[in-house]
């Protein structure tokens, strides 16, 4: 899986063409099936790629993609620019959905995610995020907040990066 295919619906569905042509069904037009999960590693394989055991927290480093992302729903930008886009959907026949994430459940879309209401309601979503900017502010405000995370533990992920380093010299020394 690339960085695009994860990251693809990060705000929610963007790109118009995958919009018209199969609506809110992320596996259509994709090709290749979906990878499948890793398997499940053992206490000691997680101790060892981890550096710790399995729940601790202790000497893990921060998750500043998942905390920058809370953060910054909690945004005034992110709020405004979500209210611009429910207007504009509201405007667009698809009145009383807060959020991206909200389409598919509020539109009552979950069973035909790639059928012609789902095609419809997609393009209205995909042309509103465009038109009030969604994806651009979305992305500016998290990167903002990774960036801050990123330099408030500067030090923490120092010694994470240096323990991560000795882990694999020595699992490369015993393999």
């Amino acid at each position: 899986m690339t960085t695009e295919d994860r990251h693809r619906y990060l705000f929610g569905l963007a790109d118009p063409d995958h919009a018209a042509a199969h609506g809110y069904d992320k596996s259509a037009g994709r090709g290749a099936p979906p990878k499948p999960p890793a398997p499940q590693l053992s206490d000691s394989a997680y101790a060892v790629m981890n550096g710790t055991q399995r729940g601790a927290r202790d000497g893990r480093a921060p998750d500043a993609t998942s905390e920058a992302h809370e953060r910054s729903e909690r945004d005034s930008r992110v709020v405004a620019v979500l209210a611009a886009w429910s207007a504009c959907m509201e405007k667009s026949g698809y009145g009383g959905i807060r959020t991206p994430y909200d389409v598919v459940e509020e539109a009552g879309l979950a069973d035909d995610k790639g059928g012609p209401r789902a095609v419809t309601a997609a393009r209205a979503d995909v042309a509103c995020k465009s038109e009030v900017n969604l994806v651009g502010v979305r992305a500016a405000v998290e990167k903002a907040y990774q960036e801050r995370l990123v330099e408030e533990h500067a030090e923490t992920l120092a010694l994470y990066g240096r323990q991560r380093e000795a882990r694999f010299r020595l699992a490369a020394s015993v393999a």
